[in-house]
């Protein structure tokens, strides 16, 4: 009797139950502004049950804090107010799920708690988006892409790190068989919304980690067994998919491909509202640049604000509607999107946040201590999270960059635990 409520109490404990919720809100399709406020009280809460205030010890986090407040307070004098918030909604979601990670982590006495509820999320998830694929059967490509874009750039992280523990380090999160199904479940559907950073994002994490674990001598033969494995096994899905799939959604997929250089490339010459509709990533990074270079010393090192969009002159009919006054408030690249609101400064504290963190999870890795996994999987994520950041839009965007901010939170918290202790 004892041992089946001892049992019972640890199955409780295994998850954090009101985390797990949330996401799950997240899951069913919740507003995003409604998320973002009860992501907001779960922060508050977390705060009330440590009773006190911490500042998690991630490097950029505070110059990034500073270009918020700077930013903010130039966006209030010279825009209107509704500007201002639309802007600071594109940016503190993502900051407050940092803050949560990390309060996550110190309230739990190790990692395990926080990484099995966010693998739940990851389940659960991918296994809605199969659900309304067979009650909504369709193979058309934007079909696949809608049914299975939920959350995608979520699962994209998710899925390597799963792999990551449950086959190099052969740890068992639910079982053997929930665990093979979670994996495939998630790859599944990152392979059916064919979309090129949700594919190429979690292949860069995992084989970052893998090139990581080289240098582990007890992990290095086992490393070059999973790169072969994974290596054929992409292979074989490559060719299964090319004889499974509708001609016309692959055709598509293969030609958003072919098209991906021309479209991050800088150097076209964009003359027209055809060209920029064609090139409209390529385009905006020029808008941008063009703006930047075209400013004064000091707004390129401080921006224009927070509020302040990039000035667009050639304008897609179907992006008439969100671009006001020829200015575009988000840019589908997330480093070009702060060029004008917060100059050099603005970009280099978000750069600073990703190459900051993978020079110190570098050392941590050299001293070979007990959170070396911690620091290679920052180092994955951050490697993950630039990519994104650069195509998509990384913690900039409309909505939450959450599983990142999380893991980077949380595993922060572990490697530096005497200092946020």
């Amino acid at each position: 009797m004892l041992k089946d409520m001892k049992l019972q109490i640890k199955v409780r404990n295994d998850i954090h139950w009101l985390f797990l919720f949330i996401l799950i809100l997240r899951v069913i399709g919740i507003n995003d502004k409604i998320f973002f406020i009860l992501s907001a009280i779960y922060l508050c809460i977390l705060i009330l049950q440590l009773k006190k205030l911490y500042f998690p010890n991630i490097r950029g986090l505070v110059l990034y804090s500073w270009f918020i407040i700077y930013g903010t307070i130039i966006g209030i004098v010279m825009y209107p107010i509704r500007y201002v918030l639309r802007d600071l909604y594109y940016i503190i979601p993502t900051i407050v799920w940092i803050f949560i990670g990390f309060y996550l982590s110190k309230k739990s006495l190790d990692n395990r708690r926080i990484l099995k509820t966010i693998y739940i999320y990851g389940v659960l998830n991918s296994t809605v988006c199969i659900i309304n694929f067979v009650m909504n059967f369709s193979t058309s490509f934007d079909n696949l892409r809608n049914i299975f874009g939920l959350n995608v750039y979520d699962i994209g992280f998710i899925l390597p790190i799963m792999i990551y523990e449950t086959v190099l380090y052969t740890e068992r999160i639910f079982g053997r068989k929930i665990d093979l199904y979670s994996i495939v479940i998630m790859s599944i559907q990152i392979i059916l919304s064919f979309g090129r950073a949700s594919v190429f994002v979690p292949i860069v994490i995992l084989f970052t980690l893998l090139y990581l674990e080289l240098k582990n001598k007890k992990k290095s033969i086992k490393v070059i067994k999973l790169f072969i494995v994974f290596s054929i096994a992409f292979l074989i899905i490559t060719i299964l998919l090319i004889y499974i799939l509708p001609k016309d959604v692959l055709d598509t997929f293969i030609n958003k491909i072919s098209n991906s250089f021309n479209e991050l490339q800088q150097s076209q010459d964009i003359n027209s509202i055809g060209d920029a509709q064609s090139n409209w990533r390529s385009y905006e990074m020029q808008a941008a640049t063009k703006e930047w270079k075209n400013s004064n010393i000091l707004i390129k090192l401080l921006g224009l604000g927070i509020g302040k969009g990039t000035t667009i002159e050639y304008i897609p009919y179907y992006w008439r509607e969100f671009i006001v006054d020829n200015q575009a408030p988000l840019l589908h690249n997330g480093f070009y999107t702060l060029l004008m609101k917060g100059g050099l400064f603005g970009l280099f504290s978000l750069i600073w946040i990703f190459l900051g963190n993978i020079i110190k999870s570098c050392k941590i890795i050299k001293k070979n201590t007990l959170n070396r996994r911690y620091a290679i999987v920052i180092i994955a994520i951050s490697c993950g999270a630039i990519l994104n950041t650069y195509v998509v839009r990384g913690p900039i965007q409309q909505g939450t960059f959450l599983v990142w901010a999380v893991l980077l939170g949380c595993m922060s918290c572990k490697i530096n635990q005497n200092s946020c202790d």
